[in-house]
């Protein structure tokens, strides 16, 4: 009869598992669930991309240029966190969401996909990939003479000339020595005094050496 007596206090405690499919089941803080992408802070880089062991992330241009998508496919995710670890923006986490159930026939929709635009560089109207604050200002943590607020609304090209003329350096750029060589002024508006003190190599030849 000792079976009645475990019985007994079986149904007294109750279940000591999870309830699902009949209520919810909570999962650990930390548990590596569903992919979830930031758009916001994803630069387009390919890191996720390269390390991923199951194949399963996909970068993808738009057609017209203006930017990508980021997609990653559920079906192979083996939710290892690799993309999230190396991701140098952070903008990849795994939520601890692992209801990942699903029919056959969504195998192609079952995905996390984020799309990302280009923004236009405020000097020459070029398409640039966005960094964000955080990065900006870890890479230009020992130069607080640049302006982090400026250089993230200006391309590569232009954000080379803008840092190299704060630290007075122009003229050792290989941009605009391409730029000198082609007698073409600085694309970057600065004052006059500025632009023949750090630019000199930009001035027409005729200005440098008048007749």
């Amino acid at each position: 009869m000792e079976f009645l007596k475990v019985l007994w206090n079986n149904l007294r405690k109750g279940p000591v598992t999870e309830p699902f499919p009949f209520g919810e089941a909570e999962a650990p803080e930390r548990f590596r669930g569903k992919v979830v992408i930031d758009p916001g802070l994803c630069v387009g880089c390919g890191t996720c991309v390269h390390v991923c062991v199951a194949d399963a992330i996909r970068l993808s241009p738009h057609r017209d240029g203006g930017g990508f998508d980021i997609t990653v496919w559920r079906n192979a995710c083996c939710l290892c966190g690799q993309c999230r670890h190396y991701c140098p923006t952070k903008a990849i986490s795994l939520v601890n969401d692992w209801h990942t159930a699903h029919r056959a026939e969504r195998k192609y929709a079952f995905i996390e996909r984020a799309s990302v635009h280009y923004q236009k560089c405020e000097n020459c109207g070029a398409h640039m990939r966005f960094l964000p604050g955080a990065v900006l200002k870890k890479i230009y943590a020992d130069h607080p003479e640049v302006s982090v607020e400026r250089v993230s609304r200006l391309c590569p090209e232009c954000r080379r000339i803008d840092v190299a003329v704060a630290e007075e350096r122009a003229c050792h750029i290989d941009f605009i020595e391409r730029l000198a060589a082609k007698e073409q002024a600085c694309p970057i508006d600065f004052p006059q005094q500025q632009a023949r003190k750090g630019l000199a190599c930009l001035l027409p030849r005729h200005e440098e050496n008048p007749q």
